[in-house]
């Protein structure tokens, strides 16, 4: 057994064995006329306030915080166990008033959030290891345009050897959208490859038409859409790293200020 998968399962038995013991405190407080939803509401609290912290710790890099890598898992484990807390907290009903309902509607969009971006980032870097060498997204614009260079060249040179002008057309139909910009964001977010096997397809038809100097042209043609192709996967990939984030911080520091207001509210309506 690996490290990261005893690490794995050491973190989710602690989340079920507290989420239990959360249980049975509740249901102990409430057959004894307690009000647990109370202290819930405070653990629940503390939950969301440390998990928005992580923020603050990579943004504090030069502190000595911790590791950032701790950090992380403890971002993950106490994140997951927030969902069985606001369970109880709630009493699995959906709560009533506006600011409640705009907090839990927070916290469930910041935690399925959570769950999505843990599952992009632990299944796009290896994906983007198998297509082509990594590079940097804000650079890839610049490695399209040279791509795209080149795959004309190989054209207008192809073009002035010889009067057919087949590879041009296909150029001009097939290809010339197809090298402006990143393209297929949707298929390569589900990884379909038939864009690109519909380009490899429409360059290799033309080979009866070529002579032998045009098929070099054409072969090359195709090894630049290929490297298009792969470039515009890593483009997709970082790129749904990239927005989760933007989704993912801006609601959790919405449900911190919402977090808040309840609380103020809560506390105001029982100090009635």
């Amino acid at each position: 057994m690996t490290h990261f998968v005893r690490r794995r399962i050491t973190g989710l038995t602690l989340v079920v064995v507290l989420s239990l013991l959360l249980t049975a405190a509740t249901r102990l407080m409430e057959d004894n006329l307690l009000r647990p939803r109370t202290w819930l509401g405070w653990v629940l609290v503390v939950i969301v306030l440390f998990l928005a912290s992580y923020r603050l710790r990579k943004q504090l890099a030069m502190l000595p915080l911790g590791a950032s890598a701790a950090w992380l898992q403890c971002h993950i484990y106490v994140g997951l166990l927030s969902a069985p807390v606001f369970l109880l907290h709630t009493g699995a009903r959906w709560p009533g008033g506006g600011i409640e309902v705009v907090t839990a509607v927070l916290f469930l969009t910041v935690f399925c959030t959570g769950i999505l971006g843990l599952f992009l980032t632990r299944m796009i870097p290896p994906r983007l290891t198998d297509r082509g060498e990594e590079v940097i997204r804000e650079r890839i614009p610049v490695f399209i345009r040279i791509l795209r260079e080149e795959a004309e060249a190989s054209v207008a040179g192809a073009k002035n050897a010889a009067p057919s002008e087949v590879l041009s057309d296909v150029y001009l139909n097939h290809l010339h959208s197809f090298f402006q910009r990143p393209k297929n964001f949707v298929s390569h977010v589900f990884h379909s490859t038939k864009p690109r096997t519909a380009l490899l397809n429409a360059l290799d038809d033309t080979r009866r038409f070529l002579n032998t100097q045009h098929e070099q042209t054409m072969e090359q043609l195709a090894a630049c859409v290929r490297r298009k192709d792969d470039l515009d996967y890593q483009y997709a990939m970082q790129s749904l790293l990239k927005y989760w984030l933007f989704l993912h911080v801006p609601l959790t520091w919405g449900l911190v200020v919402f977090t808040c207001s309840h609380v103020v509210t809560a506390m105001a309506f029982t100090s009635r």
